[in-house]
């Protein structure tokens, strides 16, 4: 893979932010008119309840606005340098796992930077197990992290992006 391959990370980044940014949007302009902010998809199911979170996953460290945003900035600049210096070597399941993080990163930092408060907007809301609300980005965040575990545990995707750090088993004699 060489880096004329980025295109379609590129453009699959640009479409999560998009679609993070309109359903957010979308949520704050109909749910924000309902009583309790919330609507029923599938009844003890599924909702949609707005939500303003100012802490990051679960509510955690409530406040620290300025961390969350610098954190997202240094990490997504580790991204974007680790995968254009490692593209060649890496495989597609690392690539878009990367690519999926990076998205819902820059989407909730977004919301961070632009939203007086500094919170992020969550609209989805898992009822049947009482998961905590969340968002397009959120869910991008986390699908790429499986797919970037899967990569690791399954097509060698730590050996090919660091094949210097190989390990090896001593046998028994």
């Amino acid at each position: 893979m060489n880096r004329k391959n980025l295109i379609i990370p590129v453009i699959i980044a640009i479409l999560v932010i998009a679609l993070d940014q309109i359903t957010k949007v979308m949520a704050v302009n109909y749910l924000t008119t309902l009583p309790y902010e919330t609507h029923t998809l599938i009844e003890g199911i599924l909702e949609l309840k707005y939500v303003k979170n100012f802490g990051m996953a679960w509510g955690m460290m409530q406040g620290a606005r300025w961390i969350f945003i610098a954190i997202t900035i240094i990490v997504c600049s580790l991204m974007v340098y680790f995968v254009i210096k490692k593209i060649s070597s890496m495989d597609k399941c690392m690539l878009y796992g990367l690519t999926l993080v990076f998205a819902g990163a820059i989407g909730n930092l977004i919301d961070r930077l632009f939203l007086e408060g500094g919170f992020v907007r969550d609209m989805i809301y898992v009822k049947a197990i009482d998961f905590p609300v969340f968002n397009v980005a959120d869910s991008a965040v986390t699908i790429g992290a499986v797919l970037i575990f899967i990569s690791i545990l399954f097509m060698h995707g730590y050996e090919r992006v660091f094949p210097e750090k190989k390990t090896t088993v001593a046998k028994d004699e």
